[in-house]
C-alpha cells in the first residue's frame, strides 16, 4: 500500500465523516483556503531612530536618506568613559555610535493606571510596548472597549538583555532586592502578560526570543493562530533599548560592530553593524474580517526554520536561508518572479552579506534583468534593533508596497565582490519605483535571521484599492475629544488642529467618524460641533476645557413636558431616523445605556425640551436642527452616556494619543570600575581526542598562536595541526582570537581568515606572510609592514568559500 499524502488522508477522513465525497472535497477546499487566507495589517505604530516616531515619519526619514547614528546620549552614560579604539581594551568599546531614541526614560504611567513605584521598576523596553500597542490600536480604528474580553492574541518579540536590572543593581545595591516589583519589572514573560492584562485580552499571549528574528517569528505564529481561527485579532509587537554601556562592550568584544559607526551593507568595506533601539506594533486580522478597517497591506505567507549545525552558533547558513525563502513563497502560493522588493537581514558584515546575497541569487537569480528584484537594508539607516529589527523591516516594507517606492541603501559605495548591481538581484541605490508585473499587486519579502540560528521570512502584498465612495456631505459634524487628563486633552486638540491644517483635503465627516468610532472614550471629554475643517481648526485652537466623566454608565431620562414637536424635528435633523416611526426609540438605539425613558423619573442625566438646571437641552431657541441635535448628543457623551455612533464616514489617518510622560529612571550614571577586580579562574581542560596527532609549536609565531588559542578555548595544550573548530571553537571565539592576534602582530586580519586557515600552523603561516622580521624564540613576532594584497586575497577566498556553503 502506497503512502497517502496529507490531503488524500484528509479526504478519506471527511468521506467517512460525511459519507459524501463531494461534500468532503468542499470541506477540504475550505480548510485549504483558510490555511492560506491573507492576513490584513490594519494598524501600525513605531518608534525608530532618526525621528521615525510614526510609520509615516519613519517612511519619510528613509526616503530622505537619514543616517540616525549619533553618540550615546549623556543622560544614558558618558561615552568617553567607555570608548577605546583598541578592541582588546578591558571594559571598553571601540565605538559609541548608535541609533538612539530621544527619550526612553519618559512614560505616561498615570495613563495606564500604574503607580510611580511600579513604573520605575518596569524595564523601559516593556514600557515602550504599552504606548506602541495603544497607538497601533488607535491606528486600526478599534476602541479598547471593543477588544476587552475578546479572543485577541499578543505575540511579543523581546530579547532578555537584563540591562535595566544591572543599572538598578548598580544604583541601589542590595537594597533594590527588597522591592517586590523588581523581578516582575524585568521579566520578559510579564512584558506580554502586562499587555493582555491591561487590555483584558483572552487569546494566546507569549514572549519570544530568537534574537534578531524574534519579531518575524512572532508574526509567523500570529498568522498561523489567525488562520486556525483561534483568535480574531493579533497584536504583534517588539521593542529594544540600549540602557547600559555593557551592550556596546559585549558586542565590541564579539567584533560585531562597525568601528566607524556606519553599517556598510553589501559594500566591500562592510565590517560590522551598528546598534539601534526602538520598536513597533502591528494589529492583524483575517482579510475576510477586515470590514471597514483601513488595510495597510496583506501578509500572504511566512516561514521559519533553523540553521541547524553550521560553522558556529552565530554563523549564517546559506542553505537554510534558501530553504526559508522558498518555504515562505510556497506558503504564499507565489513564485520568485512575483516579488518586486526584498528587505534583507543585511547587517553589514562582509561574510554574512555575501552569504545572504548568494542565497538570494540562488532563489531569485533566474529573473529577467529588466525587472530586477530590488534589495533593501534598513540597518544602514537606523542600526540593528536586535529583537525589533524584523519589525523595523516589516513596517518599512508595508510602507514600500503601499507607496510603490523603495528607499535607497546608505553607505553603498563599492559593492562586495559577490554583490551584483546590474543583475536580476541588486541592492537599491537611491530611491527607486517598485516595478510590479502588469496587473499584479506590488509584493515584497522580509527576512530576519537570528544569531540563535532561527530564520524567518514573510511575504507582504499591496492591499486592494479602496472603493472611493464620497463621504456624506453633511456640513455640521461632531468631533469627540477625550484624554486621561486636562493637559492630555489640550494636547489632543492641538495635535488634531495641526493635522487638519497640514491635510486640508480631509473630509470632516471622515474625521468625525474616526474620532467617534475609532478612539476610546477616556475620562476627560469635550465634544465640538463644527461646520467645516476651517471651523474645526478654530474651535480646536480655542480654550478647551474638559468634563470629568463618572466611572460608571449613565442612565438617561427624557422630560417631554407634553410637547411632541421635537419628535418630527429630530427625524428631520438626523437622517438616520427617517422612517424610524418612533424617534424616542431611535434615540434609545443611539444611546447604549439603560435606554431612554419618556418620564421625569429617576435618571443620572435628563434630556428636556425646556431644560432646567443640569438638564441637557434637546431643543434650543424653539428649534432642533442638526447643530442643536449634535450639541445635545455631544453633551450626553461628555457626561458619560455611551453612544452607539450612527454617523457615516471612513476611517481617516489621524494623530494618535499624545502621551504625557514623566521620567522614571534610577538616579545613577554607569561608570567604569575604578579598582582592580580579581579575575575568574577557569580550569583548563585537557586536549580532546582528535584524529590529528599532537604536534607542538615549532616557531615563535606558532607558539604565540597556540597560546592565544589555549587561553580563549580553555584547553591545556593545543597542537599546531589541531583544527580550531574541532577543539570547540566557534565563530564568536574566533573573532576574539583573530582580534588578539591582529593586535599582537600589528596586521589587518578578517574574521573569515580563520575559516580558511583553521590550524595554528596554517594561521601562523598567514601571519608570517603578512609580516617581515621576527623576534627571538621567546617573544612574539614584531611586524612592521603589512602585505595588503595578501590580506585582501585571503578575504576574497574566504568569501568565495562562504558562497559555496562554508557557513
Amino acid at each position: 500500500m502506497t503512502d497517502q499524502t496529507r490531503e488524500e488522508k484528509l479526504v478519506e477522513y471527511l468521506k467517512r465523516v460525511t459519507g459524501d465525497l463531494v461534500e468532503a472535497k468542499e470541506r477540504l477546499a475550505a480548510v485549504e483556503a483558510a490555511a492560506a487566507e491573507p492576513i490584513a495589517v490594519v494598524g501600525m505604530a513605531c518608534r525608530m531612530p532618526g525621528g521615525g516616531d510614526t510609520p509615516d515619519r519613519f517612511w519619510q526619514a528613509l526616503r530622505d536618506g537619514v543616517d540616525a547614528m549619533t553618540e550615546a546620549p549623556a543622560d544614558r552614560w558618558h561615552a568617553e568613559d567607555y570608548f577605546d579604539p583598541d578592541p582588546t581594551a578591558s571594559g571598553k568599546a571601540y565605538t559609541q555610535q548608535g541609533g538612539f531614541l530621544p527619550d526612553i526614560a519618559g512614560w505616561d504611567a498615570a495613563f495606564f493606571g500604574i503607580s510611580p513605584q511600579e513604573a520605575l521598576r518596569i524595564d523601559p523596553q516593556h514600557r515602550m510596548l504599552f504606548e506602541l500597542v495603544w497607538e497601533a490600536i488607535e491606528d486600526a480604528g478599534i476602541t479598547t472597549e471593543r477588544l476587552r474580553g475578546t479572543k485577541t492574541g499578543v505575540f511579543l518579540g523581546l530579547v532578555d538583555s537584563r540591562q535595566y536590572l544591572q543599572l538598578e543593581a548598580e544604583a541601589e545595591g542590595l537594597q533594590g532586592n527588597d522591592d517586590p516589583y523588581l523581578t516582575l519589572g524585568g521579566s520578559p514573560s510579564a512584558a506580554a502578560g502586562r499587555l493582555a492584562y491591561q487590555f483584558d485580552l483572552h487569546g494566546p499571549v507569549m514572549t519570544l526570543d530568537t534574537a534578531c528574528s524574534s519579531s518575524l517569528v512572532a508574526l509567523d505564529l500570529a498568522m498561523a493562530s489567525l488562520r486556525r481561527g483561534e483568535i480574531d485579532h493579533a497584536i504583534v509587537c517588539s521593542s529594544s533599548a540600549m540602557v547600559h554601556p555593557v551592550l556596546f562592550v559585549q558586542f565590541s568584544k564579539m567584533g560585531m560592530l562597525a568601528p566607524d559607526g556606519k553599517a556598510k551593507v553589501f559594500d566591500e568595506a562592510g565590517n560590522g553593524y551598528t546598534l539601534g533601539e526602538g520598536g513597533g506594533a502591528v494589529i492583524l486580522t483575517r482579510a475576510s474580517d477586515a470590514g471597514e478597517h483601513r488595510v495597510h497591506a496583506l501578509l500572504r505567507g511566512s516561514a521559519v526554520n533553523s540553521d541547524g549545525r553550521s560553522n558556529g552558533l552565530t554563523a549564517p547558513n546559506k542553505q537554510a536561508q534558501i530553504a526559508v525563502l522558498r518555504s515562505a513563497l510556497a506558503n504564499a502560493g507565489l513564485r520568485p518572479d512575483d516579488l518586486d522588493f526584498l528587505e534583507a537581514q543585511g547587517t553589514g558584515s562582509a561574510l554574512g552579506d555575501a552569504i545572504e546575497f548568494g542565497a538570494l541569487l540562488e532563489v531569485f537569480g533566474d529573473r529577467a534583468v529588466d525587472r530586477p528584484l530590488l534589495i533593501g537594508a534598513v540597518k544602514s539607516n537606523i542600526g540593528h534593533l536586535v529583537a525589533s529589527s524584523g519589525m523595523a523591516s516589516l513596517i518599512k516594507t508595508v510602507q514600500a508596497v503601499k507607496h510603490g517606492d523603495v528607499p535607497g541603501n546608505l553607505h553603498l559605495d563599492k559593492p562586495n565582490p559577490v554583490v551584483t548591481t546590474d543583475g536580476p538581484v541588486r541592492p537599491a541605490q537611491g530611491n527607486q519605483p517598485m516595478r510590479s508585473a502588469p496587473g499584479a499587486p506590488r509584493r515584497a519579502g522580509v527576512s530576519a535571521f537570528g544569531w540563535s540560528g532561527t530564520n524567518a521570512h514573510v511575504i507582504v502584498e499591496q492591499a486592494p484599492a479602496e472603493v472611493a465612495e464620497p463621504s456624506r456631505a453633511q456640513e455640521w459634524q461632531l468631533l469627540t475629544l477625550s484624554a486621561a487628563s486636562d493637559a492630555g486633552l489640550a494636547s489632543v486638540a492641538t495635535a488634531l488642529a495641526d493635522h487638519l491644517e497640514s491635510t486640508p483635503d480631509l473630509a470632516l465627516a471622515d474625521v468625525a467618524h474616526t474620532v467617534q468610532k475609532g478612539r476610546s472614550a477616556l475620562r476627560v471629554r469635550r465634544a465640538l460641533v463644527c461646520r467645516d475643517i476651517e471651523d474645526a481648526v478654530t474651535r480646536l485652537r480655542g480654550e478647551i476645557t474638559g468634563t470629568q466623566t463618572p466611572p460608571s454608565k449613565q442612565t438617561v431620562g427624557l422630560v417631554a413636558d407634553g410637547s411632541t414637536d421635537w419628535a418630527a424635528d429630530l427625524a428631520a435633523a438626523v437622517p438616520e431616523f427617517d422612517g424610524a416611526g418612533d424617534p424616542v426609540a431611535a434615540l434609545g438605539a443611539l444611546l447604549s445605556a439603560a435606554g431612554v425613558h419618556v418620564s421625569a423619573g429617576k435618571a443620572d442625566v435628563r434630556l428636556a425640551i425646556d431644560p432646567g438646571a443640569g438638564d441637557v437641552a434637546l431643543r434650543a431657541d424653539g428649534k432642533l436642527g442638526r447643530p442643536e441635535w449634535l450639541a445635545a448628543l455631544g453633551r450626553l457623551w461628555e457626561l458619560g452616556v455611551p453612544v452607539d455612533w450612527a454617523g457615516a464616514g471612513r476611517f481617516a489617518d489621524l494623530p494618535t494619543y499624545p502621551f504625557q510622560r514623566t521620567r522614571f529612571w534610577p538616579n545613577h550614571t554607569p561608570t567604569p570600575l575604578t579598582q582592580e577586580v580579581p579575575g575568574v579562574v577557569v580550569e583548563r581542560f585537557p586536549r580532546p581526542d582528535l584524529r590529528t596527532p599532537f604536534l607542538p609549536a615549532r616557531t615563535p609565531t606558532e607558539r604565540v598562536v597556540t597560546q592565544v588559542w589555549q587561553e580563549n578555548l580553555g584547553i591545556e595544550a593545543i597542537g599546531v595541526n589541531d583544527p580550531f573548530f574541532e577543539l570547540g571553537g566557534t565563530s564568536m571565539i574566533g573573532v576574539a582570537v583573530v582580534t588578539k592576534l591582529a593586535k599582537d602582530f600589528d596586521v589587518e586580519l578578517s574574521a573569515a581568515s580563520l575559516f580558511e586557515r583553521p590550524t595554528a600552523a596554517q594561521f601562523a603561516e598567514l601571519l608570517d606572510s603578512l609580516t617581515t622580521g621576527t623576534t627571538d624564540s621567546s617573544a612574539p613576532a614584531s611586524p612592521s609592514v603589512v602585505d595588503v594584497q595578501a590580506a585582501r586575497g585571503a578575504r576574497r577566498r574566504a568569501i568565495a568559500q562562504g558562497r559555496k556553503g562554508a557557513a
